[in-house]
């Protein structure tokens, strides 16, 4: 009878865009001595976080760094670890630890990378208000804009699957190592068992967990996208978040959007101020032409606010921003003759 037991430490600090910090340090084990059957615990020593000058250094640097864009604001910033290792019949059988660090700017994921080694620069130059858009700047999905959509249009299809030009939803690995319970490759009946145990020890029905460290059974699987990689505009209103907000007076779902905006020169600006957003998500995905850079992390959320990452490519769209945009506080900024992305032409409008 194979005897199989897991340990998992994990430990990080976080740094909301406020200033408050706060820390999570757990240590538990899954052991099991019969196929199925586990036995959890909790375990009395917990990992030490990270330091929280380095935490606060790197906030500061980046602050610094990105003040023409950023104003005021902050930025959220969160280094840990996370350390485990199998034990087969008393004997170890694998041990890996992973480091990363986090940089987000509200929903929108910055940097996650492994590692403590913070980005050498933020994507912004400067600061980018409604106004900035213009009507027929091209639409293009950010990662965590275009998971938000393919989770919404998954719960909106329960009659099945519904075609798009986006693919349907695969398995996912989390690109955040606190979410990411993918075991050491073992053969065999062990590697199982492995995986079964991680299983175990992410359910927060079991454990208790602040700020969602561990990513839970009951959440729906977000997708893996692939798509064929085209060229990205150079000017266009980059959706980089969307979080529901509502419906329109005909029905159809709205959303606030954290955006940013391609200027045509090479630089971006991060926007600011409040930018409505309309559409239906299958409607929208529908639109999809191809991914215009490489896949990132992103942050999604679910009906009730929990949030889970995972890895999607930007995407380039046939929309345009003045057909997207429903807040009416943003000035009407007309059509140019010159079209930004020359491989997709201007769609035509009334009066043209």
């Amino acid at each position: 009878m194979t005897r199989v037991r897991v340990t998992r430490r994990h430990a990080l600090l976080r740094r909301e865009a406020d200033g408050t910090e706060s820390v999570t340090a757990l240590a538990m084990s899954a052991e099991s001595r019969a196929p199925g059957a586990w036995r959890l615990r909790a375990l009395p020593t917990p990992p030490a976080p990270p330091s929280p000058s380095l935490v606060r250094a790197v906030a500061r640097e980046l602050c610094e760094k990105g003040a023409a864009a950023l104003g005021g604001d902050g930025l959220l910033v969160e280094a840990g670890g996370v350390a485990c290792e199998a034990v087969v019949d008393g004997v170890r059988s694998g041990t890996w630890h992973r480091p990363h660090l986090l940089v987000r700017d509200g929903d929108h994921v910055v940097h996650l990378r492994d590692g403590l080694r913070p980005p050498a620069a933020l994507p912004w130059s400067r600061t980018a208000g409604p106004e900035d858009v213009h009507d027929d700047d091209p639409v293009v999905l950010g990662p965590a804009a275009l998971l938000a959509l393919l989770a919404a249009r998954e719960e909106e299809a329960a009659a099945g699957e519904e075609e798009g030009t986006v693919p349907a939803p695969a398995a996912r690995t989390s690109p955040y190592p606190p979410h990411d319970l993918t075991p050491p490759h073992l053969p065999g009946h062990t590697g199982e068992a492995l995986a079964e145990a991680g299983e175990l020890l992410s359910d927060p029905a079991l454990w208790h967990v602040p700020h969602g460290t561990f990513t839970a059974a009951l959440r729906p699987a977000l997708p893996a996208v692939r798509m064929e990689r085209g060229a990205a505009p150079r000017r266009a209103l980059v959706l980089d978040s969307l979080v529901r907000h509502g419906r329109t007076a005909d029905g159809l779902p709205t959303w606030r959007a954290a955006f940013s905006v391609r200027d045509g020169t090479g630089g971006t600006g991060r926007g600011t101020g409040p930018l409505i957003v309309r559409g239906d998500p299958a409607d929208v995905l529908r639109h999809a032409l191809h991914a215009c850079g490489a896949e990132r992390p992103a942050l999604v959320r679910d009906p009730i606010a929990r949030a889970s990452y995972a890895s999607a490519p930007p995407v380039m769209t046939s929309l345009r921003a003045g057909e997207v945009i429903a807040s009416a506080a943003r000035p009407h900024r007309p059509r140019r003759e010159d079209s930004p992305c020359p491989d997709h032409p201007l769609p035509p409008t009334a009066g043209n």
